[in-house]
């Protein structure tokens, strides 16, 4: 029964395209697949039994076993290079064992560090595990960072935080660092956000897309955000913030028209 392609193809590859009796190679010579052990005295079509060989060699060898010497040899090789390849694959695994280890361990130190900050509570198996996301996402010192910005901002410096505190403080974790990443290209983008937290703390309905449409007009006719800032700070509804922003527009664009 002849030899499957694939099988073939792992017997050229291991022995390099190479007839192992007389050193030729593909495509100079048509390569077979030889048992080292003849079929016709129980041999099997297993890799360790098989060998390339060029097709005239393997023709004029007909029965005949290479030297015992030269099967013991190959053989030898073979299983040297099956032993590697087993070693390496371990390698490959406990490799990856060690980095799954120590992200959580990572991830562990990084929940240890919030829960300084919740008093009595701890962070969840669930939390833990979101945040390994964001640790592989941000990196552990952009979220260590925005950890201790989301404490700051959210929570209680008493330590006294029940769990909706506590979960509104932890949700804030990744837009932080999302916020800082861009404002390494755009700094006044963090400046806009610190107005819309602000709104969102103080204020029972804000209008998000109305914002984020004033707020980028007012920074393209240079709007100073600093005076947007102390206006959110001292506002009592949406509607008070919106029309005194709208006014700083107003003003930049009359200052515009009067420059053209």
């Amino acid at each position: 029964m002849a030899l499957s392609k694939k099988r073939r193809f792992e017997v050229f590859k291991r022995d390099g395209f190479t007839c192992q009796y007389c050193g030729q190679m593909a495509p100079d010579v048509v390569l077979e697949a030889d048992h080292i052990l003849p079929r016709c005295e129980g041999g099997k079509d297993e890799l360790t039994n098989l060998v390339t060989s060029c097709v005239d060699c393997n023709r004029g060898k007909g029965g005949r076993k290479l030297s015992d010497d030269t099967v013991i040899k190959k053989q030898q090789r073979q299983l040297a290079l099956l032993n590697e390849r087993r070693e390496q694959i371990e390698m490959v695994f406990r490799w990856k064992r060690e980095l799954d280890n120590l992200d959580e361990m990572v991830c562990d130190e990084a929940a240890k560090e919030w829960n300084k900050h919740l008093g009595n509570r701890c962070l969840t198996d669930s939390g833990k595990r979101t945040l390994g996301t964001w640790i592989r996402k941000f990196g552990l010192i952009e979220v260590l960072d925005a950890m201790k910005i989301a404490a700051d901002t959210y929570l209680s410096p008493t330590g006294e935080n029940d769990s909706e505190r506590a979960e509104h403080a932890f949700d804030k974790i990744a837009g932080i660092c999302v916020v800082r990443r861009r404002s390494q290209d755009d700094p006044n983008i963090a400046l806009v956000y610190r107005i819309l937290a602000t709104l969102r703390n103080r204020l029972d309905y804000i209008n998000v897309p109305a914002f984020w449409q004033l707020t980028k007009r007012a920074r393209a006719l240079g709007v100073d955000l600093d005076s947007v800032q102390n206006v959110s700070n001292n506002c009592s509804c949406w509607s008070g913030f919106r029309d005194s922003l709208q006014t700083y527009i107003d003003s930049a664009e009359g200052d515009d028209h009067g420059e053209n």
